[in-house]
Formats: structure tokens, C-alpha cells, sequence
């Protein structure tokens, strides 16, 4: 759910995740305390006057031998990176229609460039790697090409807030299926650092989907809107600072077209005559990871996590509803799994 973060459900993609941050980027370099006074510059004394045949004094040079051929990293305005992860679901059995995803994997690629110090524009993909596939299909999938421009904005007492806008292109088979042409999307996201150690986030968003269609191919009504919200906690261990530990929530409504179902029933979702219009649906996930920061090898940062989680962008949500009724379930059989990541940028 942290992917960077895609933006095919609940998150977005790999870009904010809600890694992503679901990702969440780590900022380069270590920042200097404030008021922290810069180094003197050496004290030269002053000469004496010289006599016949004797030279004046050497100053003493202005550089540290010890550190003058430090190499100190260089930023730049841009970075790539990828991540691959391993789904396994937690029930093997009594899985129904959700059996093909006992095991699975997704990658994820992106590039993203600095316009300057508060703005950011990128593209990405994830795609899916199932190991039960329909005859003459290899398994593997491509998601909805995603195009972001986010602006981030640093405040008062440790928050920051970022504002970042999408447009997705339809080449993801379910997009193509649902006749889907394109979904804009605005994420807001609202991050609080708490001393040293903890980071907490907000995020709230919502996408309009354009279709061509009001119904994917096979009657299935397609979506018109979604709403999503999301908070996320993630504590830094003071005794050993590259891991951390955290959890995430996750909820979104989608709003489906209208259409007739089965029967000539008025809601193709329901097949209910008793709902005047097609009820909004609801969702949840949630999870509990760790995460390990490696060490930066010639400028290539890496890092990696495990999760346990209810609900995944590549899995799908745990509905609200099961049966027509509302219901809470904790780790749901067709959702709850466990996963790893391992994703690198440069």
C-alpha cells in the first residue's frame, strides 16, 4: 500500500507512497544546525620587517591538507529508480476466485526532475507478474502509465504540505477492458516531523475517471469518481537510526455508473431494484512494516521493507460490504498477506 507509492485504488503510486509512500522520499544529505557558526578562518600573524637576504614569513595556507581533497556529493536535478515486491497471501486455502494470487510480484519504475527546490514533475509504471495466467498470456501485466507534477511546500514547527496532480494513460489491460481514456487525479498530503525520530502524514485526494463507456466489457458497471484518505506513523530507532518501524490506514468510496444488471435489474453492481441509484462503495486497508535503509553505494540509495498487510493496489481492497451488509473484517481471507520490498534510486 506504500507504493510510489501507482495510483490505481486507495494510493497513489509508488511516487508518494506511500512507498511509496503506496513512497515517501528521503531527503539527500545531512542539514547543518541552525545558528551553528562556520569555521574560522586560520589567524595569520603579522610580518616582520625583513632584513638583507632573509625572506618574510609564509602565511599559513587557508586549507585544511586533511580535508582538502574531500569529495563532497554533488546534487542533482534529477533521479530514476525501481523496486520489485514479493506478495504471498496469508490463507491458502478458501481463497474462491482470489487463488491466482496466492503469489505474485510487482515492479515499479520511475523518473522524476527538479523544475527547481518546491517543484517536481515525473512519469512512472508498476507492472504485475502472476504465475497463473490465461492461455496465451505470459502473466505479466503493465499498469496505467502515470504522469505527476507535485509542488511541496515546507511550513512552520516540522510541516510540510505537498500538492501533487496526475494524469494517467490507458495502457493497463483493466483500462483498456473498462474503455477507460485517461484519470486525473489531485493527492494533498500534509507531513509532520515530531523531534528526531518520528514522521507522521496525511493524505486526502480524489480522481474522475473517462471513459468511453458507461460499462466495461462484460456488463460491470465502470467508476466515475473516488475519494480516498489515508494516515500514516513511522518511527526511526533511536539506537540504530537505517531501521524503522510503522503503520499505515487506508479508506476510499468510488461512485459507479449507472447501468442495468442481470435480468434487467437497474444496478449492474447490485442487481438490487430496491436502490434507486448505484450505491457507493467503500473500502479499507491497513499495515504494519519495517523498513531498513542501506548504505549509499556511488550515489545508488537503496533500501528495504517487510509487511503485513490487509489490502493491496495489486490485490485490490477489503470491502465495506459483504453480502449487503456492512462488516469489519481484520485481515480478510482474498486480502490479508504478507510482502517485501526492495527498492534502489539514483
Amino acid at each position: 500500500m506504500r507504493r510510489t507509492k501507482t495510483a490505481g485504488t486507495i494510493a497513489l503510486a509508488w511516487w508518494l507512497g506511500a512507498t511509496s509512500s503506496w513512497a515517501q522520499q528521503q531527503q539527500d544529505g545531512a542539514v547543518a544546525a541552525a545558528g551553528e557558526p562556520k569555521a574560522a578562518p586560520p589567524a595569520q600573524e603579522p610580518a616582520a620587517a625583513s632584513t638583507a637576504g632573509e625572506s618574510p614569513p609564509v602565511a599559513a595556507p587557508a586549507t585544511n591538507p586533511d580535508t582538502a581533497n574531500r569529495r563532497v556529493e554533488q546534487t542533482k536535478p534529477w533521479e530514476i529508480g525501481a523496486s520489485i515486491e514479493t506478495h504471498r497471501m496469508i490463507r491458502q486455502d478458501d481463497l474462491g476466485g482470489a487463488a491466482p494470487n496466492k503469489v505474485f510480484n510487482v515492479y515499479g519504475v520511475y523518473a522524476k526532475y527538479d523544475l527547481s527546490e518546491h517543484d517536481h514533475i515525473g512519469v512512472g509504471d508498476v507492472f504485475d507478474q502472476r504465475f497463473i495466467a490465461d492461455s496465451g498470456e505470459t502473466g505479466f501485466r503493465s499498469g496505467d502509465v502515470t504522469f505527476r507534477y507535485t509542488r511541496t511546500q515546507p511550513l512552520a514547527r516540522q510541516f510540510s504540505f505537498a500538492a501533487t496532480a496526475a494524469i494517467s494513460a490507458p495502457t493497463s489491460f483493466s483500462s483498456q477492458k473498462a474503455s477507460i481514456i485517461t484519470a486525473p487525479s489531485l493527492l494533498l498530503a500534509l507531513d509532520k516531523r515530531i523531534g528526531k525520530y518520528v514522521a507522521l502524514s496525511a493524505r486526502t485526494g480524489g480522481s474522475a475517471f473517462i471513459t468511453k463507456y458507461s460499462s466495461a466489457e462484460g456488463g460491470s458497471p465502470n467508476p466515475k469518481w473516488r475519494a480516498t484518505l489515508s494516515a500514516e506513523a513511522e518511527v526511526t530507532m533511536p539506537f540504530h537510526e537505517p531501521l524503522s518501524i510503522g503503520i499505515d490506514v487506508a479508506t476510499a468510496w468510488l461512485w459507479l455508473y449507472q447501468v442495468q444488471g442481470a435480468g434487467g435489474a437497474p444496478n449492474g453492481a447490485t442487481d438490487d431494484a430496491q436502490y434507486p441509484t448505484q450505491p457507493v462503495s467503500q473500502s479499507y486497508a491497513g499495515e504494519i512494516f519495517v523498513r531498513y535503509v542501506l548504505p549509499s553505494l556511488a550515489g545508488v540509495k537503496s533500501d528495504f521493507s517487510v509487511a503485513l498487510a490487509d489490502g493491496d493496489p495489486a490485490l485490490s481492497y477489503n470491502s465495506v460490504l459483504h453480502d449487503g451488509v456492512s462488516q469489519f473484517y481484520l485481515f480478510f481471507r482474498q486480502t490479508a498477506e504478507v510482502y517485501g520490498t526492495f527498492s534502489v534510486r539514483y
